[in-house]
């Protein structure tokens, strides 16, 4: 089973490692894998905050990436989670 199939069938929990301008770096609490997102809101990766205020990641849909993410705050791994988001390509 390839990671991408994993990714589809499960939400996760991880936290936020790394934060540079062009990527954030989510590990996942469990397992330890890294999954890199693109800062660049033309590449998959939204990472948006819910109506709790809570971090959520969709690796699939392409749009935007929240500015307030801080090192170490925990996020919701999501596929598919930022459908009916704004983001910088209009509503998703």
């Amino acid at each position: 089973m390839k990671i991408s199939e994993l990714l589809q069938e499960q939400t996760f929990t991880g936290e936020i490692d790394k934060i540079s301008d062009s990527e954030i770096e989510v590990v996942d609490s469990e397992s330890g894998i890294k999954t890199t997102v693109p800062v660049d809101p033309d590449d998959p990766g939204t990472i948006a905050r819910n109506e709790k205020g809570e971090l959520t990641l969709d690796p699939e849909t392409v749009g935007d990436v929240a500015k307030d993410i801080k090192r170490g705050e925990k996020i919701t791994v999501e596929p598919g989670g930022a459908k009916g988001t704004q983001g910088t390509q209009g509503t998703v």
